[in-house]
């Protein structure tokens, strides 16, 4: 079974990560006109990238729960926190010259975390306000400075 994105956002222009896996998804989404997006990369995890967060609990312990309870300020060693990616995401957003009525993103769960944490006004110390099927798209609004999440869960078509 094939998805693709609903015909409702079809015509959107869209952004994409400069990451491989990324611009994989667009394609496999049927997207094959995007503009690569430096601002959508992932956040950088430092020397966690790899590593899955089991064995950071297991191998760091009572230091990575203290981490993990600074949410939006986790910042993993020589790597970037939530909110300095929430910040080049809402700088990316205002900088551009928006013109047509819906953009589209393909961006990775981190980089998708950090718009929620300002759509939200969610400081990432606890679980998301909102439960995110991450098989399906969301619809963020930008307004005047300001995102708000408008929908989530939109499922994606099955062609």
């Amino acid at each position: 079974m094939n998805i693709s994105i609903p015909p409702d956002f079809a015509p959107s222009p869209w952004f994409v990560s400069p990451l491989k896996r990324a611009q994989e998804t667009a394609r496999l989404l049927g997207i094959h006109e995007y503009s690569t997006e430096p601002a959508l990369i992932e956040m950088d995890w430092g020397e966690w990238e790899g590593e899955q967060l089991a064995v950071l609990r297991k191998r760091l312990g009572d230091s990575m729960r203290e981490m993990e309870s600074r949410g939006l300020d986790l910042l993993p060693p020589n790597g970037e926190s939530p909110r300095q990616v929430r910040e080049r995401v809402i700088q990316w957003l205002g900088s551009q010259a928006f013109v047509a009525r819906h953009y589209g993103i393909v961006a990775h769960k981190g980089v998708i975390r950090a718009m929620l944490s300002a759509a939200l006004d969610w400081d990432m110390r606890d679980d998301c306000p909102v439960r995110v099927n991450w098989k399906q798209a969301l619809l963020f609004r930008w307004n005047c400075g300001v995102l708000t999440l408008e929908d989530y869960n939109i499922p994606l078509d099955a062609t």
